[in-house]
C-alpha cells in the first residue's frame, strides 16, 4: 500500500491575507469605518431582501408558516388569528405564555423564553457599547487617527491602560 503525504509549503501557495511583499500590484486598504460600512450594507440588504420575500410568501403559502391552523390534527385556536402583514411582529408578544403552554407545548414556552433571553442579552451588549465608545475615546490616544472606529474602540487604549477595565 503506498503512503501518500501532504505538503503544506507556504512558499508555494501563500495564504490569501498574508502579506505578499513580492506581489507588484497596488492593493487598497479599506479602514476600519469602511470595513464596517461595508459588512452594514452588504449584511442589511441581504436581511431586507429575505424579509421582504418572507413578508411576500407567509400569506401565499400559510400551510408552512401557520401549521397550527393548516393541519386539523395540529390546530391550536391561538394560531387562527394570523395577524397583518406588519403587525405580527409586535403583537405576538402580548398572548400570554399559559395560552401558549395550554395550546402549543411547554417546549414552545421554552423556546420564546430562550429567544427572549437572547434578544435581552443583545441589548446588554449595545448599552455596552453606547456606554464604552466615549470611555475609549475620552481616555485614549487620538491624536494621528484618521479612521474615527478607531478613536471609539478598544485599539484606541495603549496596552496596560486603566480604561481597559471598563471592558
Amino acid at each position: 500500500m503506498e503512503e501518500i503525504y501532504l505538503d503544506f509549503d507556504e512558499t508555494l501557495h501563500p495564504r490569501l491575507l498574508q502579506d505578499d511583499s513580492s506581489n507588484t500590484t497596488t492593493t487598497t486598504t479599506l479602514t476600519d469605518t469602511e470595513i464596517i460600512w461595508t459588512s452594514l450594507v452588504t449584511y442589511g440588504s441581504i436581511f431586507a431582501a429575505l424579509f421582504i420575500v418572507f413578508l411576500i410568501a407567509r400569506p401565499r403559502y400559510p400551510r408552512v408558516y401557520n401549521l397550527k391552523k393548516s393541519f386539523p390534527a395540529l390546530h391550536a385556536p391561538i394560531a387562527d388569528n394570523a395577524f397583518g402583514s406588519l403587525s405580527w411582529i409586535w403583537k405576538v408578544f402580548s398572548i400570554d405564555y399559559e395560552d401558549i403552554s395550554e395550546q402549543c407545548g411547554m417546549d414552545a414556552v421554552t423556546t420564546i423564553k430562550i429567544l427572549e433571553m437572547g434578544v435581552k442579552l443583545s441589548l446588554v451588549g449595545v448599552f455596552n457599547s453606547a456606554f464604552l465608545a466615549p470611555v475609549y475615546a475620552l481616555l485614549g490616544n487620538v491624536v494621528g487617527q484618521s479612521d474615527p472606529v478607531k478613536g471609539v474602540s478598544l485599539s484606541n487604549l495603549e496596552p496596560g491602560h486603566g480604561a481597559a477595565i471598563a471592558t
